[in-house]
């Protein structure tokens, strides 16, 4: 009688780690991989760039640079950077939006408008408005 013995490799689960037990590596590659894809297949084109940009023409539209996950894009000047077919306008902007410029201008003027219990009204009016449209106060 002829004996066979098959030497399995067996593992011991004392020895993995959290990380290996829950996640192996190879899940985490295809998982990147895949992102990656999404991000490649959703690059914006030049023709989504014309319908966010509201354009009947290409004429004056432009990829500057394309990093196959995202691309950059020109109109007239201003740059706009577009990912996930989504696009982010470049130009430098102010922290603080027209809304809340808006809120802070009738904040502003409410104060110079109201009557104190005295009745008297407030001791300073607006002479002219800045760039960004607030109002500029003087003394009466």
């Amino acid at each position: 009688m002829i004996k066979v013995s098959i030497n399995l490799p067996t593992t011991n689960c004392k020895n993995k780690s959290f990380f290996d037990s829950f996640m192996p590596m190879k899940k985490i590659y295809y998982f990147i991989i895949g992102i990656l894809l999404l991000f490649i297949i959703t690059n914006p084109s030049i023709k989504s760039f014309k319908d966010f940009i509201g354009s009947n023409t290409y004429l004056g539209l432009q990829r500057t640079s394309n990093f196959f996950v995202c691309s950059v894009f020109s109109d007239q000047g201003h740059k706009y950077f577009g990912i996930a077919e989504n696009f982010i306008d470049l130009r430098k902007k102010d922290f603080v939006s027209k809304a809340t410029k808006d809120s802070i201008k009738k904040a502003m003027l409410d104060s110079v408008n109201r009557v104190d219990s005295s009745s008297r009204h407030h001791p300073y009016y607006i002479s002219d408005t800045t760039a960004d449209g607030l109002p500029i106060f003087k003394q009466k």
